[in-house]
């Protein structure tokens, strides 16, 4: 647990370091536009990370309660969170898998999910940065 603790102490300090590094590109015209950028759609990165937490939160208790007595990487909400992180993410899932366990709510899941957060989501993000 010692071990585990350290590298969440490691983790939180780089990530500070980096966080301030957003400091010095106030400097630096080009690096300026990435705060400008942050600065004008934090509004609606807050929005979208609310609609988006709760999208995948959603998914992943569905998964937990049709999938996790079977299959292990459903088996808490941990994992289905984890799991669903990573399919929104590319990571393969293997669909054979969801599809012996209930094939009907597998097709129901698999596609919902791909299009509600993989392409929809996704591409709500990309046009507020963007815009």
């Amino acid at each position: 647990i010692r071990v585990e603790n350290q590298l969440l102490g490691n983790f939180f300090n780089i990530l500070l370091c980096l966080t301030r590094c957003f400091k010095f590109y106030r400097f630096q015209p080009r690096l300026a536009i990435i705060n400008k950028t942050m600065e004008t759609c934090f509004s609606d990165l807050y929005h979208f990370l609310l609609m988006f937490i709760t999208f995948l939160f959603g998914f992943a208790v569905m998964s937990n309660v049709l999938f996790g007595p079977q299959l292990h990487q459903f088996s808490t909400l941990q994992e289905s969170l984890m799991t669903g992180w990573m399919m929104m993410n590319g990571a393969s899932l293997n669909y054979m898998q969801l599809a012996y366990v209930d094939g009907s709510m597998a097709a129901v899941f698999f596609v919902s999910f791909m299009f509600l957060v993989f392409i929809i989501l996704l591409n709500v993000l990309l046009a507020i940065l963007v815009d």
